[in-house]
């Protein structure tokens, strides 16, 4: 016999927090809610430094906080579509405390700011890396409201490891750009796939096999083996 499931519905987030600063940063700010963000990002903040409406010169960033290597985190959250207003305050915060991680939360993302995003990452140093997210909340029947995040734009992670480790001699390997041209493919997929996919199991695993790639030559594509053949074609 087949269990009886329920339906996942969209909620109104602003029906769950009416303020952004009064009732949504609070909720955030707390560790087992940023801890839930940060699985969802894949950074560890350190849950002893976490503040609120933190003063930078005339404003204050609605979060700020580090993760466990000690880089500061900078959050900006925005209950309503992104606009050129808070674009401009995620910078100006990040370069007022000396921030490394930027995240901007928001319900609605435009097309021209995931694309701003995306330049800042694509050009910024390597230590910068700039996250845009957006909010949504979901239900089951009569169940409580739950918060999920979706990452729409994060750092080229690929893309800031080979430049950093060719900075020295301004070459950059066939090898690593093909590393990086397939994980783009991947990323890419997953993105427009993601609601279908019920495991990135195999990704990592794939992605932990190809980092062995830095030291194999061209040659060894020429091996028979399909996966290395795929990622170099």
């Amino acid at each position: 016999m087949t269990q009886p499931l329920g339906r996942l519905e969209k909620v109104d987030i602003r029906k769950i927090w009416e303020h952004e600063a009064l009732s949504f940063t609070p909720w955030l700010a707390m560790p087992e809610n940023l801890t839930q963000l940060g699985e969802t990002l894949g950074i560890e903040f350190d849950e002893g430094n976490i503040r609120e409406e933190v003063g930078i010169g005339d404003f204050s960033a609605d979060i700020l906080s580090s993760d466990l290597s000690g880089r500061k985190i900078i959050i900006e959250n925005q209950l309503e579509k992104t606009d050129h207003d808070h674009l401009g305050k995620c910078i100006a915060y990040a370069a007022g405390v000396g921030a490394e991680i930027i995240i901007w939360i928001a319900r609605n993302v435009r097309d021209e700011h995931k694309q701003a995003v995306e330049y800042l990452n694509s050009n910024s140093s390597d230590k910068l890396n700039f996250f845009l997210v957006q909010l949504e909340a979901y239900r089951i029947g009569d169940s409580k409201p739950a918060p999920h995040f979706t990452v729409v734009e994060s750092p080229n992670e690929w893309t800031k490891i080979v430049r950093s480790q060719n900075s020295g001699n301004g070459e950059i390997s066939e090898v690593k750009l093909k590393q990086q041209r397939f994980f783009e493919m991947v990323r890419d997929y997953g993105i427009e796939h993601s609601v279908k996919v019920s495991s990135w199991r195999h990704l990592i695993l794939l992605r932990v096999y190809l980092d062995s790639c830095n030291s194999i030559s061209d040659e060894s594509c020429n091996a028979g083996d399909y996966r290395h053949k795929k990622c170099c074609e």
